[in-house]
Parts: structure tokens; C-alpha cells; sequence
């Protein structure tokens, strides 16, 4: 992927909107959570809810430089919260 294309992939997730989430009545605290704390990590290019009905997932794209540190920072994150 070009460099170029991926800053447009980034921006697709950072900027789409979430009010059809609301609107169908899947939006979970946790999901909006792991979005929010994903955009805040150095290396995270962007972050969405996808699916519905059983609560969704969440996509992530972010720097290989940025894997490990990515992981481990979700994970202390939501064990904090949840």
C-alpha cells in the first residue's frame, strides 16, 4: 500500500461517522471505549466500529512500529475500565 493510500484509508476510518451505531441501538460503552482509547496511541492512523447485533467489532490501522506497544496498551487500558 502506498504511502498516499494509506493516509486516505486512515482518514476513512478516523472520520466515519458512528451516529448509525446510535441509531440502531448497538453502541456499546465498550466499543465506543476501545475506539477512543485506540485514536489515542502514538502510531494508531485511524479507528471505526464496524458490524452490529452482537455488539460489533472495532478496525484499527496503525503502524507496524506501533503492534506491540498497541497491544499491551489496549490491554492495561481496558482491564482498567472494565
Amino acid at each position: 500500500m502506498s504511502e498516499a493510500e494509506a493516509l486516505l484509508l486512515s482518514r476513512s476510518l478516523r472520520f466515519s461517522p458512528q451516529e448509525s451505531a446510535l441509531e440502531q441501538g448497538w453502541l456499546l460503552a465498550e466499543m465506543d471505549f476501545l475506539v477512543d482509547t485506540a485514536l489515542g496511541i502514538d502510531g494508531v492512523l485511524g479507528s471505526r466500529m464496524t458490524g452490529g447485533g452482537f455488539g460489533g467489532c472495532t478496525v484499527t490501522m496503525l503502524r507496524t512500529d506501533a503492534v506491540a506497544r498497541f497491544g499491551e496498551e489496549m490491554a492495561r487500558a481496558y482491564e482498567r475500565q472494565f
